[in-house]
């Protein structure tokens, strides 16, 4: 039968305590070791994925001087392009069509077509102006405003915010929306 003291630890019990006390630091050590060496490959991991590339940023898109009043013109949207983990500098992410509409007055729209996701053209009248704009898959037809004329689109042209800057640089905020729906969501 074994008897339980109430008095000092024997000398074999010391000894277990301190092998005892030995072996967590040891395991709580190695664990500080792999949290310290995962941390950085968890990071290379986690943030691509949490920012979502390009979409939203400013890019300068011409001068004001450049753009006629009241004449449509397309221009592209030149940047790095960012896709996971890899970044490939000065490509085309896309394009925006600009309308002057005043002496500082400039819309910026999506080339986008928000049916299908078609590349929208300007539509010209028999005199040769612009009279809106066109998607020519699904033939729909927007205003010089961006608003929804005719055809399958759910709704208007998407517009950008833009920018003009006192020395008459046109800048434009690139933003992608979901195509196929009629409330305007941003993709990003």
């Amino acid at each position: 039968m074994q008897r339980f003291r109430w008095g000092p630890m024997d000398r074999d019990d010391q000894h277990g305590g301190q092998r005892r006390r030995a072996l967590l630091a040891i395991a709580a050590g190695g664990c500080a070791v792999a949290a310290a060496a995962g941390a950085p490959t968890i990071i290379a991991v986690v943030a691509p994925a949490r920012s979502a590339g390009g979409d939203g940023a400013r890019y300068v898109v011409g001068k004001l001087d450049d753009l006629a009043i009241g004449v449509p013109r397309k221009v592209a949207i030149i940047g790095d392009e960012i896709d996971g983990w890899t970044r490939a500098p000065k490509r085309k992410l896309g394009a925006v069509w600009l309308h002057r509409r005043g002496e500082r007055d400039v819309q910026a729209f999506s080339v986008t077509c928000p049916h299908l996701g078609c590349a929208i053209d300007v539509a010209i009248d028999g005199a040769g102006k612009a009279s809106g704009y066109e998607c020519p898959c699904h033939d729909s037809s927007f205003g010089l405003d961006g608003a929804r004329g005719s055809g399958p689109s759910p709704r208007g042209m998407d517009p950008l915010p833009v920018d003009i800057a006192p020395d008459g640089a046109v800048s434009v905020i690139f933003k992608r929306f979901r195509i196929g729906t009629r409330e305007r969501e941003e993709l990003g």
